[in-house]
């Protein structure tokens, strides 16, 4: 009260206070979680008292395991999500509210659904994994707008009633997906997320048809994938598609390879940082891995080079290296050097590129597959597949070995790269692919040089070394110390030559060596101090007799302060040979010593020009320590490139000679070829043809058949039956010719000439008792009159034959003669020359290619008795003149 006066006054003003409808999250629980927002009389696992029950999760009080294994195919258990009705239904239609549960309980194949279903509220429900894929409990009464094709999907979206969408979700399911197979907590975290939409139903908007009213929940949860060790994936193409490189070619054989190719794949060793090793090797030939590009062969990169480790010696093992704990210990195993970053003894490491039947790579998977992608096959020199026929008949094998363990050499280790071994795994996982060199002919050629086995040492094939050997490494028989690429022992059968002392062959092996300057290996010499020689010697056969002949060689030393020692080469005869009284005198190669020259590894050395008085010869190279030589040094002679060369034949004037010396040469005469070829009812036959400039051939029968008509036969063609019978009959019962008789009896179907007879049956081209498919002859007009004979030979100065190398060879060699033109001497009239032709028709799998060869031929004149001719028979004169 205020103021003057005794009433009391008393205003009330009333307000109305109107409480907003906010629309709430669905509260959604999951294996114990409960979405945020959710209100909090509803957030727990049991029948809320106020908010309407969606239903009880029976997993309440189970717990779930949500860890599964990598690769795992069987799906894990997530557990039940429940939707729990919030504020969805405060503003619905009566029906809605009071009807809902009933009307849904009635729902079947014939029931109708009431028009006023559709205007009640439903969930919109995402359920999504990162990598994985999720399936339902049920999948019946909901509206399915992802995900309904499968089972199990990475996301599915549906629509559904909350009694509905809680039995679709009563317990889900979870597996990796096809694609992901091999996904594991090292590569990601996957997660799978769970989202509930009220679609914005609720009690401020009574559709749900507003824009922003919309509330979802959203539980996620981690699935632990626990990695799991996956060994190395080798690809290799089936057995019946081989890898075909081409002869004599470099080919990288991952390009060659069919489906599903030549590869190498770790799928886990990158995700912790490991490295996997591969072994690769073959029988016959030489791998590499490139580092310089050309139009055919794709390098290596730079950086991949770099984190790869290339093996000096692919049959190190890293557990040998690491027992040996100093320095000086390492030092003395060639295979092994000191990493002084890691103060341990490993095998030594090299550059990528040089070549060896064997190669161990280690490195990351990626850069390892790499490296086999661009790996570089060598076939042997003039070899493919059929050439290997006899020893290998597929061909050559490339065989693969990888390997993610860390100490992949060492059975007792188990420790794997990466990941979990569930079940006892192999070391090394292997592969092996065939190769079949493709044959590509090459030419047919002519020599009448003495063969020289193995002239380049090219056999036993060797790896390329580090040329860092010492003799140190070869001081002991434990062959785990012994050098790449120097064979200190070899046998005459695998290399042509006999080894004495410390001799062997060299591929780029010892310290200070060279490069080859024949083909990629050579011979060393290394003689010991106090005298003690090495040597090596061949016995050298097909010399004739009277020929002019030279040997040379190529001679180098080692690149080293010790540089070379004192050599030899000699030819000699034992016993001594004579001829005509004269014993021979060998010429010889002597070097004091020998000494590298810069730019020059290998230096020509040739005999003087010598004749042979002896079929066979023995070349023998040897080396020695001089006595004014430091005894402590280690000096070593290199030799390569030995040739024995046939400078002219020397005949007499009038002498005749058969060509037993001449071989003609065909790289693809094989016995694979051969026999490949017969399969196929062929024959490899090349042509020859051999030309004088001064002198003439003719066909001479070897002695039984020498003047006989049983080694050419009168033509066939002309001959009667009775006179071409009795000519068989004559030759079986005078030459034991049983075949030629049968064929001369035959009357339907007979060849031309009988078997093993070359020719046509004609005047031209009579039959000759030869195995040859054709030969050129010269003969006269055919008369009948002059049985058994009919026809003579004229000698030619070109003949022209067509066989097998190993016939030809043995026609040159017994039935053809030559004979210098009468009275042609070199003395008077110059050098006889004779050129030989050769062509292989194409043979192998190539087109024709001629080949020529010359030699010359001295023929020393001969003192002819005087000649008195009269120009008539008899002389008239008169009596008393002159």
């Amino acid at each position: 009260v205020t103021g003057v006066g005794l009433k009391k006054f008393t205003s009330v003003q009333l307000y109305n206070v109107y409480t907003v409808a906010v629309n709430d999250n669905p509260c959604v629980v999951f294996q114990g979680k409960v979405s945020s927002g959710c209100r909090e009389r509803c957030a727990h696992m049991g029948l809320p008292s106020s908010c309407l029950d969606s239903g009880l999760p029976f997993d309440i009080h189970q717990p779930f395991n949500t860890t599964m294994l990598e690769g795992q195919l069987e799906p894990i258990l997530l557990g039940g999500l429940v939707s729990k009705v919030v504020d969805e239904y405060d503003a619905v239609t009566r029906e809605c509210f009071y009807n809902l549960s009933d009307t849904l309980s009635l729902r079947g194949e014939d029931s109708v659904d009431p028009p006023w279903l559709s205007e009640c509220p439903r969930f919109s429900l995402l359920l999504s994994a990162r990598n994985g894929e999720i399936a339902l409990n049920s999948r019946e009464f909901v509206e399915f707008f992802a995900g309904e094709s499968q089972r199990y999907a990475s996301q599915v979206a549906f629509l559904g009633f909350p009694v509905d969408t809680n039995a679709a979700t009563r317990m889900l399911r979870f597996r990796m997906s096809e694609a992901k197979r091999n996904f594991n907590s090292n590569l990601g975290t996957e997660i799978v997320s769970l989202r509930v939409s009220d679609q914005g139903f609720s009690g401020s908007d009574t559709t749900g048809e507003f824009d922003g009213t919309t509330a979802d929940s959203i539980i996620s949860l981690e699935v632990v994938i626990k990695p799991v060790n996956n060994p190395p994936e080798i690809s290799i193409p089936r057995a019946e598609d081989p890898i075909e490189p081409l002869q004599n070619q470099g080919s990288q054989l991952a390009s060659l390879a069919l489906d599903p190719g030549l590869k190498v794949v770790d799928r886990d060793s990158d995700e912790c940082g490991g490295h996997i090793v591969m072994k690769l090797n073959v029988m016959y030939g030489g791998l590499s891995v490139p580092t310089l590009a050309s139009p055919d062969i794709e390098a290596l990169s730079p950086t991949q080079s770099d984190s790869l480790e290339f093996y000096a010696d692919a049959q190190c093992k890293e557990e040998d290296c690491a027992s040996i704990r100093n320095i000086e210990g390492c030092g003395n195993i060639h295979k092994c050097a000191f990493d002084i970053r890691l103060n341990l003894c490993t095998c030594k490491k090299t550059r990528p590129g040089k070549i060896c039947n064997s190669l161990r790579i280690r490195g990351p998977q990626a850069d390892v597959g790499e490296a086999l992608r661009v790996l570089v096959y060598n076939p042997l020199l003039n070899t493919n597949y059929f050439s290997l026929a006899p020893t290998s008949p597929g061909g050559d094998i490339l065989q693969i070995e990888v390997s993610d363990k860390k100490s992949p050499d060492d059975a007792l280790d188990i420790n794997f790269n990466c990941g979990e071994v569930l079940e006892e795994q192999q070391s090394w996982q292997t592969g092996q692919a065939l190769i079949q060199t493709i044959a590509q002919s090459q030419p047919c050629t002519s020599s009448f040089d003495p063969e020289v086995d193995n002239p380049s040492f090219e056999t036993p094939v060797l790896c390329q070394g580090l040329a860092d050997c010492i003799h140190m490494h070869l001081q002991t028989d434990d062959s785990t110390l012994g050098c790449v690429g120097v064979a200190p022992e070899f046998s005459e059968a695998e290399s042509g030559w006999t080894a004495d002392g410390k001799a062997g062959i060299s591929h780029l092996g010892w310290l200070g060596d060279v490069t080859s300057f024949a083909g990629s290996q050579h011979v060393y010499l290394a003689p010991e101090a106090g005298g003690v020689p090495a040597s090596v010697e061949q016995q050298i056969s097909n010399f004739l007799v009277g020929g002019t002949y030279r040997v040379s060689v190529r001679v180098g030393a080692r690149m080293t302060p010790n540089f070379g020692a004192a050599f030899q080469l000699t030819i000699s005869d034992d016993p001594p040979s004579e001829w005509n009284g004269w014993t021979s005198v060998m010429p010889s190669i002597q070097v004091e010593e020998v000494r590298p020259t810069p730019g020059v590894p290998f230096t020509l050395h040739s005999t003087a020009a010598f004749f042979a008085y002896s079929p066979s010869y023995l070349l023998k190279m040897s080396s020695w320590v001089q006595p004014t030589m430091d005894p402590q040094s280690e000096r070593i002679v290199f030799v390569d490139d030995v040739q024995v060369s046939c400078l002219q034949y020397n005949l007499l004037e009038q002498q005749s000679m058969v060509l037993s010396t001449l071989r003609i040469l065909d790289p693809d005469y094989t016995e694979g070829v051969v026999d490949r070829l017969a399969r196929q009812g062929e024959e490899f036959i090349v042509r020859v043809q051999i030309t004088a400039l001064h002198g003439v051939f003719s066909l001479v029968p070897p002695p039984p058949l020498s003047g006989s008509d049983c080694f050419i036969m009168p033509p066939s063609r002309l001959l009667s039956d009775a006179q071409r019978i009795s000519w068989g009959l004559r030759c079986a019962d005078l030459y034991g010719d049983i075949e030629a008789s049968t064929w001369a009896n035959m009357t339907l179907f007979r060849p031309d000439c009988p078997p093993g007879w070359s020719g046509l049956g004609t005047s031209a081209s009579p039959c000759v008792k030869l195995s040859l498919r054709s030969i050129s002859l010269q003969l006269t007009e055919y008369n009948d009159a002059l049985l058994p004979f009919g026809q003579s030979q004229i000698p030619t100065r070109h003949v022209e034959m067509e066989g097998t190398l190993d016939d030809i060879e043995h026609v040159l060699g017994t039935s053809f003669e030559y004979v210098p033109n009468v009275n042609f001497n070199t003395v008077n009239l110059g050098l006889e020359r004779m050129v030989v032709r050769t062509n292989d028709l194409g043979m192998y799998n190539g087109v024709p290619v001629e080949e020529q060869n010359s030699l010359s031929f001295f023929i020393e004149a001969v003192n002819d008795s005087p000649q008195i001719t009269f120009v008539s028979d008899t002389i008239t004169m008169q009596e008393d003149t002159t």
